[in-house]
């Protein structure tokens, strides 16, 4: 954050005050981090299988590699470097490429193959062998916005590509907005992350994916894994607060949707019905008896259906594009599903697709984690450094939650808080008295937890919540017939 021989508390203070005021409480969490005991950059990659687009030769410039005549050129032209820095880096097999203007160097970029020092990591990326690692691209002012950076990249694309690579990775800092800038547009693709965990002498270089392994809540073959790797234990692993989550649900679906007897349900996830003792599934279908589920994951609809055997009819599907007619159901039950994606464009493209499976007046119960829990940060904290059961997308404030169900053209009707106390206390607090087998201790936290929801109804609710939930009206379109109590009807 502040250089340590620069560091006075004034200083200091307005440095975290600039942070949060840019991107909040996270943003500082991970700049703390970042200079103590964690630090992580994106991470990139370009693939080279396709053929690389020619060359525009620009007037007067040349792209060629580092001469050796031109090694103390360069460590004029780039700041913070040397001649023997340039000798060091070409002596591990390093490559340099150049763009030449106006009788000196306008451009230089490195490529490194085998094993590449990372300078923001502090760690060697190790890569394979068809992979390079690009880094260290210098444009001088003057020279900017002229093309030359896309230019060298072709360049060295093609050298690249003939040489038998199929891959090039670059990495960026998160405050280096045009260096990811320039990434995105030279056609690289974001594919995760790359940290560096330090304790004393200790270090050890994560690599996690934000777009692949865990990418977003349409990869089924992720959502497969974690069904596997969980096995039959559910997303709660404590049997409690399953069943506190569920009571909560099907508490909010009595009040938020009375008469639900011959009303066609659908419920958007599986997860819970796959292993856990928050289904809902069970109490639908005591109330509408016609109720379907889907999931993304077939491994968990198979699950799903084998454990609600004649409840419902169970598939494999994408919420963003339910294999349903419209106007389908009278309810959609949407328990924590949309907020697990990688893109959160998604949450609203879900949300349409909710709306068109409604009939006119149909409602809509959603359940997101909730963004103003106190201990919400750091739960997705753990989510990236891959330390919960399974990915975290973006959580939601009750404000935001409103905006994106009326911009798919919902009316909002109720919103609230579920579940009181930061789910990390709950989940600790319920392992350590089951690891401890204390059944004093085990009664204790259930009735601390069992108090907490009282919550729901003070001025902290959203304080102590871990899911914001609502209840939204699907608004009928020009041509269609709401109907309240029955069907709609579509002209």
């Amino acid at each position: 954050m502040v250089q340590a021989n620069h560091l006075t508390p004034q200083s200091a203070l307005r440095r975290i005050v600039e942070i949060v005021r840019q991107g909040g409480l996270r943003a500082l969490f991970w700049k703390l981090l970042g200079e103590t005991v964690f630090r992580r950059v994106r991470y990139f990659e370009l693939s080279l299988s396709d053929p690389v687009p020619p060359g525009s030769p620009i007037p007067g410039m040349t792209v060629g590699e580092l001469p050796p005549d031109r090694w103390s050129e360069l460590a004029q032209f780039r700041p913070g470097t040397n001649v023997d820095e340039i000798a060091a880096r070409l002596g591990k097999g390093y490559r340099c490429f150049i763009v030449s203007a106006q009788g000196g160097i306008g451009h230089a970029g490195w490529i490194a193959s085998e094993r590449a020092w990372c300078e923001v990591l502090g760690a060697e990326i190790p890569l394979s062998r068809d992979a390079v690692y690009f880094f260290d691209s210098f444009t001088i002012p003057e020279m900017r916005g002229r093309g030359l950076a896309r230019e060298a990249a072709k360049f060295h694309q093609r050298m690249l590509r003939q040489a038998g690579f199929r891959k090039v990775v670059a990495v960026a800092d998160d405050d280096n907005r045009s260096g990811l800038r320039a990434l995105e547009k030279s056609g690289y693709r974001p594919a995760g992350w790359l940290g560096v965990l330090r304790l004393g002498p200790w270090s050890r270089l994560i690599r996690w994916n934000g777009s692949q392994e865990a990418c977003d809540g349409a990869d089924s073959a992720y959502w497969n894994s974690v069904a596997t790797r969980m096995g039959s234990g559910g997303p709660n692993a404590d049997p409690f607060i399953g069943r506190l989550k569920r009571r909560a649900h099907l508490r909010l679906i009595d009040d938020w949707a009375p008469g639900l007897a011959g009303g066609r349900v659908l419920k958007t996830d599986l997860f819970e019905e796959a292993g856990g003792t928050d289904a809902l599934i069970p109490g639908l279908f005591r109330r509408s008896g016609r109720v379907a589920g889907m999931d993304v994951s077939p491994e968990v609809a198979a699950r799903a259906s084998a454990r609600c055997r004649g409840q419902a009819g169970l598939l494999a599907a994408d919420v963003r594009s339910l294999p349903f007619a419209g106007g389908s159901f009278d309810l959609v039950v949407s328990s924590s599903t949309l907020d697990h994606f990688h893109d959160p464009p998604d949450l609203g493209r879900s949300l349409r697709e909710v709306h068109r499976v409604l009939r006119p007046g149909g409602r809509l119960i959603v359940t997101l984690d909730n963004r103003q829990n106190v201990l919400d940060w750091l739960l997705h904290a753990m989510s990236t450094l891959r330390l919960t059961p399974y990915y975290l997308g973006r959580s939601y404030t009750a404000s935001e939650l409103r905006r994106e169900l009326e911009a798919a053209d919902f009316e909002v009707l109720d919103v609230t808080g579920i579940l009181h106390s930061p789910r990390l206390t709950a989940v600790g607090a319920t392992a350590i008295a089951w690891r401890l087998n204390s059944r004093r201790l085990t009664r204790m936290v259930h009735r601390i937890l069992l108090s907490a929801q009282a919550l729901e109804h003070t001025r902290w609710a959203y304080f102590t919540a871990s899911f914001v939930c609502a209840c939204a009206r699907r608004r009928p379109r020009p041509d269609e017939k709401q109907t309240e109590g029955g069907e709609g009807t579509e002209k």
